[in-house]
Formats: C-alpha cells, sequence, structure tokens
C-alpha cells in the first residue's frame, strides 16, 4: 500500500509538472494551431484575469422543467440534459457562450431571458464528465468555469460495499503461513484466557497456558486446511491445534480447587465458519465452530471429560469486534516495512523525503467486515470476502464495557446438597431400624429459602488416581428434632432444635456411563459426631448416627445434579476485546461481479471493486484542502528546469487542489484514473496570478521485468485536457486546449532517465518479499482490471501477517 499512496503521489506530480513544463518555454506541442478562430471546438482561448472574470453559474433543468445550481462532483444521469449559463456582469461585453467537455465537443449556448441555454450530452463512457464553460468577451478573452459531473453514484454515500473484496488463497499458502496464523490465534487466545479469567464468577478461579514468554508462541497447529464437507456446510476452514501447558483450576469450595490441572496440553479440532454479524445485530468477526469442536487433555484429572465438555460446549461462536485500524498508523505501519525509495532511471529517490509535505487527512479507522466464502470454499483454497470502510473517529462507537455478567452462583451450594443427601439417607437409615423406638428424626427449620446444612471446614486430598478425591469435611445440621423410646407415651430421648456436627472422610470417583456422568460417594470413616446440646441419651444417638454414615452404600450423584448451573463453562460472550465499534451505515453489494479463480502458478487472488476503492478515495481526498507542490517538484526537477534551480522566492506558492476526488473505472481490462479540474494557482504574497485546470484520464499498466515490477504510465488522449482559466500576466492563452498533458505523460519515462516507451518507476520484487515471499516464477505477481474489479495474482510461498496484526490491534 504503500506504493500505491507513492503512485498517486507520482501522479500528482505529472498534473504538477504540466504546469512547469508551460512555464518554462515548452511549445506544448500541439497548441492551438495557426489561423483557428476561438470559437472553434478545441481552439485555445485567452483567459481574463481574477479582476476582470464574470462571475459563471451552470444550472440544470430537473424534471419539473425548472433550472437548478450545479456543484462540483454532483450526479447528472447520462443523456442530453438541458444546461444554462448565469452570467454576471456588464452583458454588453459577452459575444458569445460556449460549453464543452473541455475538448473538442462544443456546444454554443443561446440567449433566453437572462441566461444562455443549450442541449448538452452527458457520456457514460467516463465515471466523470468535466463541463467547461467559457463566456467569450468581445475583448476576445474568456470568462471561463468548470463543473465536473459524475455520471455514476459510486463513492457519493458513505456506505459498506459488502462485496468490495474477493479472496483465494491456496492450501499450498496456508501451509507456508502456518506459523502466521498460529501468532493470531495465539494472541486471540491470550485475551480469551485473561477474559475468562477476569469475568470468573467463583467458577474458574484460574486458566492460562504458555511458558509465561510473550515473546514466544504456545500453540502448534497441526491442521489448517480449507474445507467444503456436507456435514459442515458453513464451513470454509478445518483447524486442529494443541494448546501448550494449560493451568486450568475451577469449582472453588472453601479456598480449594474440586477441579485443577497444569501445564496440561490440550487438543483442539474445529469446522470454522467466519461470519460478519455479532449476536447484537453490528458487524464484528465472528468464527462460529457450528458446534462441530472437540477438545482433550494430554493429561488425565478429576472430572476431565466433564471439562472437555464444558470447553466444547463453550467454543461454539467467538465474537470480536470488527477489525479495524486508524488509517494513519496503518500506512505507518506498512511503511516501516517497505524501502523509502523507488527506482527512477538509474536514480534511488528517496519518496519519504520527496513527497514528505504532500499530507493527506488520515485520521480515519479504517474497518475491514470479512466473511468466508463456503460456495467458493474447497479443498484447494480458501475463499474469503470483505468490505471495507473508511470512517472518522466520531462516527465509530466505543464498547459499553458491559459484556455479559459473570452467572451467579454458590459452587459450595453443591457440596451442602451431597452431604443434605448423605444425612437425609442416614437419618431414614436409622428411622427404618428402629422403627417404632424412634419416632421423630428431622432436622431444618421447614423454610426451602433457608440453609439447613452448613459446612464448616473442607478439604481436598490426593487418592492416588485421576478419577477420585478424597474430601474431609466438617458440617452442621441445624434444628435436629429427636423423639425416641416412648413410656406411658413419653418420649424418654428427646431433642429439640439441636445442632449436630459431623466430621467424616469421604471419597468422590467420577465414572462415566452410557453418556451419564455421575460421581460415586463412599463414606470412608465417620471420624465426630456432636450435639450442640447435651441431652439425656445423647452418645448414644451420636453412636447410631455415625454407624449408619459410615454404613451407607455407595451412592451415585449425577454431575447435572451436582453442578448444576455451576460447570466450568467458558463463557466468552464479554471477550469481545477494546477497540472502536463498526458505525452504521448504508450497505450495497457491488453491480460488478468478481471472477476469483487461481492458475496453476498462484497461490493468491485477491479481487478490490472499483465501486468500493472509489469510496474510499472520497473520504481520504475530501474537497476543501490544498497542497504547495513547490517543494515537490524542486528535487525531481531543480537542475534540469529553470524556475527551480534558485531557491523559492518569499511569498511564492505552487498551489494544488481537486475539484473531486480521483475515481478509478475499471469497467473494461484496463486500469485507468479519472481526474478533472485539477486546480493549480500560482500566488505571490497571497495573491493569485494565475490559475490553470487539468483533466486526466491515466491508464497504469504493471509487468514484471525481470526481477521488477515495472509501472508504465499512459494517457487516454481525447479526456486529457489543460486549460488556462485565470491569467493575470495575459501570456499563457498559447498553452489553453494544449495537448501538453498527453505530450508530458508519454516523454515522462524519457525525462526520469528511462528509454522512451519504457516504465515510469520500478518496484523491487524482493522489497514485496516483506508482505509475500514470491515463488521463482517467470510472472509471479500480476495486476489486472476486469469487469468493475482490480485483480492481484500473486504465486507466493509464504504470506507475513505480523504487519497487520501490529496494526489492527488493539
Amino acid at each position: 500500500m504503500k506504493h500505491l499512496w507513492n503512485s498517486i503521489k507520482i501522479l500528482s506530480a505529472i498534473m504538477v509538472f504540466s504546469i512547469l513544463v508551460s512555464c518554462s518555454g515548452s511549445d506544448g506541442s500541439g497548441g492551438s494551431a495557426g489561423g483557428e478562430s476561438i470559437y472553434d471546438p478545441g481552439a485555445s482561448v485567452p483567459a481574463r484575469g481574477y479582476s476582470d472574470s464574470c462571475p459563471i453559474e451552470l444550472l440544470i433543468r430537473d424534471a419539473s422543467g425548472r433550472f437548478g445550481a450545479v456543484h462540483d462532483g454532483m450526479y447528472v444521469q447520462p443523456g442530453t440534459r438541458r444546461l444554462a449559463v448565469r452570467v454576471e456582469g456588464d452583458q454588453a461585453t459577452i459575444d458569445r457562450v460556449f460549453i464543452s467537455d473541455g475538448g473538442v465537443y462544443q456546444v454554443e449556448a443561446l440567449g433566453e431571458g437572462d441566461l444562455y441555454v443549450c442541449d448538452f450530452d452527458i457520456r457514460d463512457s467516463r465515471l466523470y464528465n468535466g463541463v467547461l464553460v467559457q463566456v467569450i468577451h468581445t475583448d476576445g478573452r474568456a470568462s471561463k468555469e468548470k463543473v465536473v459531473f459524475r455520471t455514476t453514484t459510486e463513492g457519493m454515500d458513505e456506505q459498506l460495499i459488502l462485496d468490495g473484496i474477493g479472496m483465494m488463497v491456496s492450501q499450498d499458502l496456508l501451509d507456508g503461513s502456518r506459523d502466521q496464523v498460529e501468532e493470531v490465534i495465539d494472541g486471540m487466545l491470550a485475551a480469551m484466557f485473561a477474559c475468562i479469567e477476569d469475568q470468573d464468577g467463583g467458577i474458574i478461579s484460574r486458566v492460562s497456558y504458555g511458558d509465561g514468554n510473550p515473546g514466544t508462541v504456545d500453540i502448534d497447529i497441526q491442521t489448517l486446511e480449507a474445507v467444503q464437507v456436507d456435514a459442515y456446510p458453513a464451513a470454509v476452514l478445518h483447524i486442529g491445534l494443541t494448546v501448550r501447558d494449560v493451568d486450568l483450576s475451577a469449582v472453588a469450595i472453601y479456598g480449594q480447587d474440586l477441579v485443577s490441572t497444569t501445564n496440561n496440553d490440550l487438543e483442539v479440532d474445529a469446522y470454522v465458519a467466519l461470519e460478519d454479524l455479532l449476536d447484537d445485530g453490528t458487524r464484528g468477526l465472528v468464527l462460529n465452530l457450528l458446534d462441530s469442536t472437540v477438545v482433550s487433555f494430554t493429561d488425565d484429572f478429576f472430572l476431565r471429560p466433564v471439562v472437555e465438555d464444558a470447553i466444547s460446549s463453550g467454543l461454539t461462536v467467538i465474537e470480536q469486534l470488527p477489525l479495524a485500524a486508524d488509517i494513519q498508523e496503518l500506512a505507518d505501519a506498512i511503511g516501516s516495512r517497505m524501502p523509502m525509495t523507488v527506482t527512477i532511471g538509474d536514480t534511488e529517490v528517496d519518496l519519504d523525503e520527496l513527497f514528505g509535505n504532500l499530507e493527506l487527512d488520515l485520521d480515519r479507522y479504517l474497518f475491514v467486515d470479512v466473511y468466508g466464502l463456503p460456495e467458493e470454499t474447497s479443498a484447494n483454497a480458501l475463499a474469503l470476502g470483505a468490505g471495507l470502510l473508511a470512517t472518522d473517529y466520531e462516527e465509530a462507537g466505543s464498547p459499553d464495557g458491559g459484556g455479559s455478567a459473570a452467572p451467579a452462583v454458590d459452587p459450595e451450594a453443591a457440596f451442602m446438597d451431597m452431604f443434605s443427601a448423605m444425612v437425609d439417607e442416614a437419618f431414614a437409615e436409622i428411622k427404618d431400624d428402629y422403627d417404632g423406638l424412634v419416632t421423630t428424626l428431622s432436622y431444618g427449620d421447614g423454610n426451602p429459602d433457608t440453609d439447613d446444612i452448613a459446612i464448616d471446614s473442607l478439604s481436598f486430598q490426593g487418592s492416588g488416581t485421576a478419577n477420585t478425591k478424597t474430601v474431609r469435611a466438617r458440617f452442621t445440621i441445624s434444628d435436629v428434632d429427636l423423639r425416641a423410646v416412648s413410656l406411658f407415651g413419653i418420649s424418654l430421648i428427646t431433642t429439640k432444635n439441636n445442632d449436630l456436627a459431623i466430621e467424616a472422610t469421604c471419597r468422590l470417583t467420577y465414572r462415566r456411563t452410557g453418556g451419564v456422568d455421575e460421581v460415586l460417594l463412599d463414606v470412608l470413616s465417620v471420624d465426630d459426631v456432636d450435639f450442640d446440646d447435651s441431652f439425656l441419651g445423647d452418645c448414644v444417638v451420636e453412636d447410631l448416627v455415625a454407624r449408619d454414615i459410615e454404613d451407607l452404600d455407595t451412592f451415585a450423584i449425577a454431575i447435572d445434579d451436582m453442578l448444576d448451573g455451576i460447570d466450568p463453562d467458558f463463557d466468552l460472550s464479554g471477550c469481545s476485546g477494546q477497540g472502536p465499534l463498526f458505525p452504521e451505515v448504508l450497505e450495497a453489494y457491488s453491480p460488478y461481479m468478481w471472477d476469483l479463480g487461481l492458475s496453476q502458478e498462484d497461490t493468491l487472488s485477491i479481487a478490490l471493486s472499483q465501486d468500493m476503492v472509489n469510496g474510499i478515495l472520497a473520504q481520504v481526498f475530501e474537497p476543501g484542502f490544498e497542497w504547495d507542490v513547490y517543494e515537490i517538484l524542486r528535487p525531481l526537477l531543480g537542475e534540469d528546469f529553470a524556475g527551480f534551480q534558485a531557491e523559492r522566492k518569499e511569498g511564492e506558492e505552487t498551489i494544488m487542489r481537486l475539484s473531486v476526488p480521483p475515481v478509478v473505472d475499471l469497467r473494461t481490462d484496463l486500469i485507468r484514473m479519472e481526474l478533472d479540474d485539477v486546480v493549480l494557482a500560482y500566488r505571490l504574497d497571497g495573491q493569485a496570478r494565475w490559475e490553470a485546470s487539468l483533466d486526466l484520464d491515466l491508464i497504469l499498466t504493471a509487468q514484471v521485468l525481470g526481477d521488477d515490477l515495472a509501472f508504465y504510465l499512459s494517457t487516454v488522449p481525447e479526456n486529457c485536457h489543460f486549460h488556462i482559466m485565470r491569467d493575470n500576466p495575459g501570456n499563457l492563452g498559447v498553452f489553453d486546449h494544449s495537448n501538453l498533458v498527453n505530450d508530458v505523460v508519454e516523454k515522462l519515462p524519457e525525462l526520469v532517465g528511462n528509454a522512451p516507451g519504457g516504465p515510469l518507476f520500478t518496484i523491487g520484487l524482493d522489497s514485496i518479499d516483506q508482505f509475500l515471499v514470491l515463488k521463482d516464477t517467470a510472472d509471479p505477481v500480476r495486476i489486472r482490471a476486469y469487469q468493475g474489479y482490480l485483480y492481484l495474482d500473486a504465486a507466493a510461498s509464504r504470506a507475513d501477517l505480523s504487519w497487520l496484526m501490529d496494526a489492527f490491534s488493539r
């Protein structure tokens, strides 16, 4: 992209260069033919100066029959349109009024009341139609005005072209770039793991991976392949990877983790669909894993299958904020990886120094809306689509930081329920064994909203196997009521609302049978049973409770019941990161259709739609800015051209401004750039002295020459014009309507030291290696246009994505 900007800057220099030649004694090679009339189409017409030119207003008749004012960049439907000219000032000085396309198509506007009216053809062969109005006065000089119409609505509105970019990446290039993809996924996983731990509501106490060194990548990709599979029709990628050295602790019970593992490698396998709509309907980066995720830990640990299922169920849809970069920072990031010179002839030219003062307003965000194209993806190539949107900082929103709140759960409640079940079973056994002797044995206050069992202490101990845990716990049963051994209707052993403390050692064993996950509870020993209040026979009852709890049969507790609502799931809903939000803008599909495909040697094909490119250019080249281009030309041309050898005079300026943004026209097989009414004005001490207008229709061609990518520039001659619009000195009329632009562009290769017909400049293929490592083929890079898209085809073995990661990191 650095060279794209440089190309734009060089084209800008061409515009200014035209004026330079006109002011340095060139005959224009095609100036006005001797003896032609100033009324003839395409004839040179001397211009009045700033002080005596009459203000001119161009009007167009609308559907209602009324005339309305026009402005630069206004859309006008092609066809024959009724135009009118209003001229202020002394009408008696007006000889004739002509409207032309700046070239040889010219129509005279005839007086109707206070207007001069004619029918004029607006043609759709170009995206711009410049309209030149010349009011020829009786002194043989003209007041002039130019307005540029659009013949298409492209770039007029800020909108997202949904299919603005198409990309096809071969499996070979994916294989060669696997280390780059590892870095991307590593960064994403690191942010997700940190987010999960930060969002934890007591379920996940710790989760991390890797060796702790931020300079190393801690994942290994075993599988990275483009796919088109019936089981997952929306998928475009199949990814298999290893996350190294995972540490996970979850389900904290009184400061101890029921689930824990350290330095455990995690294998992840999933089919991935790339989507661009977040759950709230806004645009972002969405990785939909299509319920295909399979995960497995290398080493076993307690509840491992449950944790693996929880991770799989959590890794379903990963939502990220949209890819966004500050355009200025993006340009800097790309520029820092590119050489700062291009070869012009035999000279290396420092472009950063040459064009340092040619500043564009790049203080904007560039959003990338990317998505997969499963219908165009195959086992041999991944197909992606994308749209680009450039927007002002203030138009992009910011995340509210709310995210999804962690669930309000109490992992300790699961163990209270487990011990409650154990006590219920023991009390039931006592009542069955001593039926008739024990008439009442219950606990609790009867209120379902209060806890009737409280855990006083709990500790987990190793058991020697991954699927078992030894638990030592002391818990209190509240409000025990007991009536036993009745005599004449009177209970001899009785207590009421008496708390009972029990200390026991149990074994928890995990098993999965027939797809059902269970924890088996075995009581190994009851170490203490103690009522809070003494009563007659309390020791006997305490022994009975201890014996019956110890004698309990093993009973199973379903994991779904034990961990109801508190399983260590990975909630990714609040892990979208920080950065600008995609703005609400109009959306449209391009009227053009790409033709993505890879030749036998190509591994990458990128298609950029004409309307998307023109929309970006409209955002970057907003009207109103001015460039002082004197210093741009001086280092390039100062030794050869008069006027640039000496130092600039104080108060001397050569200003360039654009009436409309540049547009590219890719509707044929040519790469054309159209830019009408480029205004060049010379000022001295703040006072305008002369002004010229250029219409440019340039064709850019690129081809590989040896180890270089060579760029050639030519014109569409009939559409390139040079007009003198204001002329205080009164001596520039000979250059009006000349072929100056065509002649200069034709001679540029020679002027910069190349052979006639040679390239304007070249870029070494080795400089591209910082983005794409090209294969050693005869034609590793091709740039072409076809049916509204600009194509970059390359035979590359590897892509370097690190600069993108830096630019789009948040």
